[in-house]
This record gives C-alpha cells, sequence and structure tokens, in this order.
C-alpha cells in the first residue's frame, strides 16, 4: 500500500465568526499529483497555509511525510518546497543570488548550493542573463524562478498556487517538464485550481491525479481518481511542449540534501 504524504484529520479555520475550512479530512499518497479544486471562497488558500505552516488551524490536525506539523515544523518544512501565488521574490537579486540564498537557507552546502542553482537555471533557460535582476524579468521567467526555488533542495511535497497562470507556451513546457520529472521520482505534488480544464492543465495531461472537489463553502464533497490522458492532448503536448532542454531534468532535485 503506498504511503500518504498528507494526511488531515478534521482540519479547521476559523476566523471570528466565518469558518474558512470546516473539518477537512483528507488523504494524498506519495507519489500523486493530487487536484485541489473549488470556486473562490471554498477554503483552497486557507488549507494550503495550514498544509505549509503559515497559518494555525483552529482545531484539527495534519500530518505530513508521517510527521506531526504542530510538533515538528521545521523537520516539515526543510521535505517540502512552495511556491505561493505572489512568489515573494527577492526582486533586488538576480537569479542565481536568489537561488543561492535559497539552498543556503535550506542548509545545502555551498557546492551543493551552486551546482544545483547552475543546473535549475539551465534547464529552465534562465542562465542566459546571469545579470539580470529578478525585478526586470518577465512574470513566466519569474515564475520559473520560483519554481527552481521551491525544489532546489530537493522536497517530497511540492505545494503549487496556479503555476501556469500568466506564462507562455514556453515557460508552461519548462514548468510541465520539471514536475513530470519529480512525480516520476516520486514527489508528492500538490496543485490547487477554480477548475480542472483541459486547457488549463496542458502541462499535467499525461499524468494520473487525484482529484478533490470542495463545494461552494468549505466542506471537501469528493474525491475520484482519474486519468486525463487523452489521444489528442497527449499529441499536441508532444508537438509544443518537448523541446529538446526539457528531456533531462537537474539530477540532483529528488536525492538526498547536503548540509553544511
Amino acid at each position: 500500500m503506498t504511503d500518504a504524504a498528507i494526511v488531515t484529520e478534521k482540519l479547521t479555520r476559523r476566523f471570528g465568526n466565518l469558518t474558512a475550512v470546516d473539518g477537512v479530512d483528507l488523504t494524498v499518497a506519495a507519489g500523486q499529483f493530487f487536484g485541489f479544486l473549488g470556486p473562490n471562497g471554498a477554503g483552497k488558500s486557507t488549507t494550503i497555509k495550514m498544509l505549509t505552516g503559515l497559518l494555525a488551524p483552529s482545531s484539527g490536525r495534519a500530518q505530513l511525510l508521517g510527521l506531526d506539523f504542530a510538533r515538528h515544523p521545521v523537520e516539515v518544512k526543510r521535505q517540502i518546497g512552495v511556491v505561493p501565488e505572489g512568489m515573494g521574490l527577492f526582486e533586488r537579486l538576480t537569479g542565481a543570488e536568489y537561488l543561492q540564498f535559497v539552498g543556503r537557507m535550506y542548509g545545502l552546502d555551498r557546492p551543493t548550493t551552486q551546482r544545483r542553482s547552475e543546473e535549475l537555471l539551465d534547464f529552465m533557460q534562465l542562465s542566459d542573463r546571469p545579470k539580470t535582476l529578478i525585478a526586470d524579468y518577465s512574470h513566466g521567467m519569474q515564475k520559473k524562478l520560483a519554481l527552481a526555488a521551491a525544489v532546489i533542495h530537493g522536497p517530497r511535497i511540492l505545494f503549487l498556487d496556479e503555476p501556469f497562470e500568466g506564462v507562455d507556451a514556453l515557460a508552461a513546457g519548462a514548468l510541465k517538464a520539471l514536475l513530470g520529472r519529480m512525480t516520476e521520482r516520486g514527489v508528492t505534488i500538490f496543485l490547487p485550481r477554480m477548475s480542472w480544464r483541459l486547457s488549463s492543465v496542458s502541462a499535467a495531461t499525461w499524468l494520473s491525479f487525484t482529484k478533490a472537489v470542495w463545494s461552494h463553502r468549505v466542506r471537501l464533497k469528493s474525491c475520484a481518481r482519474e486519468s486525463l490522458v487523452k489521444k489528442e492532448a497527449r499529441r499536441l503536448s508532444s508537438k509544443f511542449f518537448s523541446p529538446s532542454w526539457a528531456r533531462t531534468a537537474p539530477s540532483g532535485l529528488n536525492s538526498r540534501n547536503s548540509r553544511g
């Protein structure tokens, strides 16, 4: 039986009289691409904030990778990666400087940080402008850098918030290639969406995923395992989203962290 990467029990968050998340019981198996679906106001962002340690639950518990988040927050955070909607990049740094900062913050040693930074910048096609500040990056470039920073330490769970929103076809191709390699290596990917339409998830059409569907407010409505692999989508994906540079992922993404 596949081990669970994420387990919640009666996870609840209240803001005064408003219950934003109401007693959610959720299990996500390790290595799954998990689509977390629901309209605005359903509690998706609040749930993710609780699962990543940005917000404490009012009641209930969350367990990630077999660890109770409330009891082992630092150990859990070392093993997860997060790409928030706002990205929160340090715009006065270059891409390389930012990745080196993030790698060192995660405890990677300098040689490992340097190697993985170079691999990720090259893989994301960001290495040709080494002196460009993040403030001068396009939106798509910033999305790719945010994802690179989220995976530089080799996380076992990756939380993404609208990673394909506002990115062009080439940027989406880079993101797709990296996410595909990560799921192949057993990384769990948690992706919230307002809707799961073929046009909006071309980067994941060939992945099998589990999706959680939310009602209009706060309660988990249903779970169903689905396959999005469709012949036409696969044909278009291979034609437009499989450039030569996307065939080999950076080598250290799912290896044991090297700490200084």
